[in-house]
């Protein structure tokens, strides 16, 4: 009896380190879509065509910021460019929307398909945009741009935040973070967050191999006992 107490609680306090140490990996793609014509030439960065794999995911560590996407103005060309007539000023606007697919998490049943949308504004000349102000790169005058992730700050640092649940108690979080000076390229990162339903915490493990113990310790006594 001593021997299986011993076996199991090593068998659960092996089981439970591995879940809350072992890295894993996110899996999924993403598409970026414009919402007119003739807007900013948009570059996959994050991965090959849209899909990308983020290694050594840990629960409760951010992973390093990475580029995303680039956006790269086009002089004003598309349906989201307005002129200012007192100024010759033009500006484009324009907003992009971005669709996540099939977002999966090794040894996480099911997958996620969040969707976020960011405003892209390119100005050419006049005053900095005050999306940019700050950021120690964008001219004080002349062409300046942004891209701001909707209710995110309207500053150069400003970020969002997407909270997913994966229907595990756990959360997948992602983050987005605003970007400046023409060929705009914003970063993400990602964090995996909370407990799986069916791994018991660090403090409740301790109290079931506590109760183990002492389990094993009064069946060896009673043992002793029995046998004098």
């Amino acid at each position: 009896m001593r021997k299986v107490l011993i076996a199991t609680a090593a068998a659960l306090a092996l089981s439970t380190s591995a879940a809350f140490a072992t890295p894993i990996d996110l899996k999924g793609s993403y598409t970026v879509s414009e919402q007119y014509s003739g807007g900013p030439t948009i570059v996959d960065e994050l991965g090959i065509g849209g899909s990308f794999t983020i290694t050594n995911l840990t629960v409760g560590t951010e992973t390093a910021a990475t580029d995303f996407f680039k956006a790269e103005p086009n002089f004003c060309s598309g349906t989201g460019c307005t002129e200012n007539k007192k100024t010759d000023i033009k500006t484009e606007t324009e907003m992009l929307t971005i669709d996540f697919t099939d977002l999966s998490i090794t040894g996480i049943s099911g997958e996620i398909s969040p969707s976020v949308t960011a405003t892209f504004t390119a100005q050419y000349g006049g005053t900095e945009l005050a999306c940019a102000k700050g950021d120690g790169v964008s001219p004080k005058t002349g062409d300046t741009d942004c891209l701001v992730w909707t209710s995110a700050p309207d500053t150069y640092n400003g970020s969002l935040t997407l909270i997913e649940s994966l229907g595990n108690g756990q959360d997948l979080d992602i983050i987005l973070n605003n970007a400046t000076d023409w060929d705009v390229t914003p970063t993400i990162s990602f964090e995996l967050t909370g407990t799986p339903d069916s791994v018991p915490e660090p403090g409740s493990l301790g109290l079931l191999l506590t109760g183990l113990a002492a389990l094993g310790l009064g069946l060896i006594g009673l043992r002793r006992r029995t046998a004098s």
